[in-house]
C-alpha cells in the first residue's frame, strides 16, 4: 500500500489521521509507504529560524508513527520542505514533508529515499520518492527510538533535562 496525504495542521485532525492509520496497521502487515505533508517535525534540527521549544510535539509525532510501526526514510537534498518568507527573506524553514514506511517495504524497495525537489512558486518543496539510489538500508540495524522513560532516570537528567526545568550543571 502506498498513500500520499496531507495531515491538517489542527491537532484534532492529526489525532484522527494517526488513529485511523494505527487501526489499519494493527490489522494489516502489508508493505506500506505513507508520504506527504505531516505538518510536524521529528527533531529540533528540522526547524530553523524559530527558538520555540517543541519537544512535547516532537515526542508526540514520533510516538504516533511508532504506534503504526513506521520508519522515516530520511532525505536526499535539502532537508527543509517548507519555508516562510517576509519581504523576500526566508524567516523560517521546516521539514514537514517526509516518507514513512514499515519494515516490510524494504524487501521490495531496499534503496527507498525521498528527494527534496526545488520549489518554484510555492512555499513548499515537493518530494519525489526514489527507489533507485545507491543508498541501501542496513536491514540488521534497528532504528533509534527515543524512550520517554529515559527522562525519569537520574543519570539521564544531565544529558536530557526534564522539560520545563533548568539544565543541571556539572562542576
Amino acid at each position: 500500500m502506498s498513500c500520499i496525504g496531507h495531515v491538517q495542521p489542527h491537532e484534532k485532525k492529526k489525532e484522527e489521521f494517526w488513529n485511523d492509520l494505527s487501526l489499519y496497521a494493527d490489522q494489516n502487515n502489508a508493505p506500506r509507504i505513507i508520504m506527504g505533508d505531516f505538518n510536524d517535525n521529528a527533531s529540533l534540527e528540522e526547524r530553523k529560524g524559530c527558538q520555540s521549544n517543541r519537544i512535547d510535539k516532537i515526542l508526540q509525532f514520533k510516538d504516533r508513527w511508532n504506534r503504526c510501526n513506521l520508519l522515516d526514510a530520511g532525505w536526499i537534498g535539502n532537508k527543509f520542505t517548507w519555508v516562510r518568507t517576509q519581504n523576500g527573506t526566508v524567516t523560517l524553514q521546516e521539514r514537514q514533508y517526509r516518507l514513512l514506511h514499515n519494515a516490510e517495504i524494504i524487501n521490495l524497495f531496499p534503496c527507498i529515499r525521498p528527494n527534496t525537489l526545488q520549489r518554484r512558486y510555492s512555499d513548499h518543496h515537493p518530494i519525489l520518492w526514489n527507489s533507485k539510489e545507491d543508498y541501501v538500508i542496513d536491514r540488521n540495524r534497528r532504528p533509534f527510538r527515543f524512550q520517554a522513560m529515559w527522562l525519569t532516570q537520574e543519570h539521564c537528567k544531565v544529558i536530557l533535562p526534564m522539560p520545563g526545568t533548568e539544565r543541571e550543571r556539572t562542576s
